[in-house]
């Protein structure tokens, strides 16, 4: 099976952030097993009650499914992941947030989607689908036109019709299985990460190094998780 490489991070599309670069450096040759249950005993540890519960993880084969969709190579870290874990419980998250006014899952605070709504948005996509409008990538040359999730696997939405996605079907800067904001309403493509484990390892850092994390009704630290992502050409890598 195909793993992504590593290779330095996407440190452009990020302001504000002092130590990142090193604090990736020291996770980077962590097996994503170790860092994911470390990530996760970490949010634990601090939110308690209020971090929301993994649902019980998936069988291998169900989870190379989605790859054969797209005739591409599985990544054994996202594979690893939904072996662990099914995504968050979203019902207990919501939940949360109306009894208690804030609640805490694994993607920047926000809910990792369920094994049967990534399979849902992945059919509905389809394959090397043509975008019918141009797309800004950024930085330059990381993100092919593709239509929405067209080539790509969903692990986070917002409810509006934006996600955050595995790219299986990168341009010619970009890198097999780099990590994409997919916004629905604007031209942008943002390469968040080059890969799931380093974007784990950036959430990670925000919350353990800068206390920045969203809680469902708004978020914690100084500012907004989305506060220190360039959304502009200016991003480089």
């Amino acid at each position: 099976m195909l793993e992504a490489k590593n290779h330095h991070g996407q440190y452009g599309v990020y302001h504000s952030v002092p130590g990142l670069k090193e604090f990736i450096h020291t996770y980077k040759s962590m097996p994503f097993i170790e860092l994911w249950k470390e990530y996760h005993a970490f949010l634990s540890g601090t939110f308690g009650r209020l971090c929301t519960p993994l649902l019980p993880g998936n069988e291998r084969k169900q989870i190379f499914s989605v790859f054969n969709h797209y005739e591409a190579e599985p990544i054994e870290d996202f594979v690893m992941l939904y072996t662990l874990c099914n995504g968050n419980d979203a019902d207990h998250w919501i939940e949360d947030i109306e009894r208690e006014g804030a609640a805490y899952a694994h993607i920047g605070g926000n809910p990792l989607m369920n094994w049967d709504e990534i399979v849902r948005e992945v059919n509905f996509a389809g394959r090397n689908i043509k975008g019918r409008y141009p797309v800004q990538s950024i930085p330059a040359g990381y993100v092919k036109n593709n239509e929405m999730l067209s080539n790509k696997i969903p692990f986070q939405h917002d409810g509006g019709g934006n996600f955050i996605a595995i790219d299986l079907d990168p341009d010619t800067k970009g890198q097999y299985g780099q990590v994409v904001e997919v916004d629905h309403e604007y031209d942008e493509r943002v390469v968040l990460a080059s890969s799931l484990k380093e974007y784990i390892i950036i959430l990670y850092y925000f919350v353990k190094e800068l206390g920045v994390i969203d809680n469902g009704e708004g978020y914690e630290g100084d500012k907004a998780l989305s506060f220190y992502i360039m959304r502009t050409e200016k991003a480089a890598d």
